[in-house]
């Protein structure tokens, strides 16, 4: 069948050959289905002679319509094939878990294509920030995950001091200042995503593999199907040409 489809093209450029060709004979070249031969008897014995004219028949218009059929049988063949099997051939679309029956061969064209589209959104899927820990959120409802709490600090600024020296009479103290951090609290961030994991979109993107191959396989089996359509353009012009001579 994809032998057929990719000849298609040329088959019906021979056909379309054909009807112009056909037409301009008939129409411009008449002459080449006419002849005749002249001959020339003078009445009195001893006359002057003349040879006969003849202009020979070149062909029929039955020899002219069956080089047209002959032409025209292999693209009328393809088309009919390659209806019929768009239109009858089915094929199953098996995977484990899943099974679509009798698919129409149409069908799984169209999917082909389409699964092509859905691998463009579900390779855009984002997934789970892998910094952190996740779990899933049974509170929050199906796809949703939450992060395992974490803590951190606030602080703030102090003054700090430490006497260096206490000073006398002769001398003045001497103390070191400084600013330090000083906890005064902390944090607890809890974390809730409706993304996926990572395991859960290559998951995905595994069975829509499988599901491409297995479409594949049944529209290959679906285009090995034969038809009968060998005697369609017999048909055609059995009816068309009932009761012209084709051949002398």
């Amino acid at each position: 069948m994809h032998a057929l489809v990719s000849v298609f093209p040329s088959l019906k450029g021979t056909g379309n050959t054909a009807i112009n060709n056909t037409k301009s004979t008939f129409k411009n070249r008449q002459h080449q289905f006419n002849g005749h031969i002249k001959s020339y008897q003078p009445i009195t014995e001893g006359g002057q002679e003349e040879h006969p004219e003849h202009v020979p028949m070149v062909l029929t218009v039955g020899e002219e319509l069956v080089h047209f059929r002959d032409m025209s049988y292999p693209f009328l063949y393809a088309a009919a094939q390659i209806c019929e099997t768009n239109t009858n051939a089915r094929a199953s679309v098996e995977l484990d878990g899943f099974t679509l029956e009798n698919a129409p061969a149409t069908l799984l064209l169209q999917l082909e294509k389409h699964i092509e589209s859905m691998r463009s959104v579900f390779s855009e899927i984002p997934v789970l920030d892998g910094k952190h820990q996740w779990e899933e959120d049974d509170q929050q409802g199906e796809g949703v995950f939450k992060s395992k709490p974490e803590i951190t600090h606030r602080t703030k600024k102090e003054l700090q001091h430490k006497v260096l020296f206490d000073g006398d009479e002769h001398h003045p103290p001497q103390i070191e200042k400084w600013q330090e951090d000083v906890r005064v609290g902390t944090y607890t961030t809890e974390r809730h995503s409706g993304l996926l994991t990572i395991k859960q979109k290559i998951g995905l993107l595994r069975r829509l593999d499988l599901l491409q191959q297995a479409v594949k396989r049944a529209r290959s089996e679906a285009n090995k199907i034969k038809h009968n359509t060998d005697k369609v353009a017999d048909q055609i012009f059995e009816y068309l040409f009932d009761g012209i001579p084709l051949v002398r």
